[in-house]
């Protein structure tokens, strides 16, 4: 069993932006934020955010088993002046809240299945997502499998925020105003 299957927590990249909202009104859904009127930065790409209107995913948050995935990659260098964290929940609490997964990115599965939490675990192919390969499309594809939420989540909740550097943990910890139990972790191996 590699590092990542045996992994305590599932990780969720937004810009440190959006985290008001997310401390104001936990972290929500596309289709939540746009139902209540909340803006958010977005860094999605336009053909993954039509894709999950079609499948019926904008109801639920994504999750990563890992930091820093090529979804994460991408993402940072179009948006290289922004900051970013990641949010962290623990797996055991994905397991008991019914989290769904998607066993490679979705896009690439044909047909595009989702499954429950115990037997998606046993569907993703573990071995190759732990070679972390990004050239071999395979998986880099698998690598993008996700966890997903149905429910909002209160900052609460989660388990840690993982920022790159202590100029960013400041800036978390301010927001934060000391009324959570939420860990700041400055993990700059998760940004590069």
């Amino acid at each position: 069993m590699g590092k990542i299957e045996k992994g305590r927590l599932l990780y969720h990249l937004t810009k440190l932006n959006n985290l008001d909202t997310i401390v104001q009104y936990g972290l929500l859904s596309r289709e939540d934020m746009n139902k209540a009127g909340l803006e958010f930065e977005n860094v999605a790409d336009p053909q993954i955010i039509k894709f999950r209107q079609e499948h019926d995913l904008e109801k639920y948050i994504p999750f990563h088993f890992f930091g820093n995935t090529p979804f994460d990659g991408v993402v940072r260098k179009k948006y290289v002046e922004d900051d970013f964290i990641y949010l962290c929940i623990h797996r055991d609490d994905a397991e008991y809240n019914n989290f769904k997964i998607i066993p490679k990115h979705p896009l690439s599965m044909k047909p595009f299945m989702m499954y429950s939490y115990k037997e998606g675990l046993d569907i993703i192919d573990w071995d190759t997502m732990e070679q972390r390969d990004y050239h071999d499309e395979e998986c880099k594809q698998i690598c993008m499998a996700e966890c997903l939420c149905d429910k909002h989540i209160p900052i609460n909740v989660f388990h840690c925020i993982e920022v790159k550097d202590d100029r960013v943990y400041k800036i978390v910890k301010e927001k934060l105003k000391g009324n959570t139990s939420v860990h700041i972790d400055v993990t700059p191996w998760l940004f590069i």
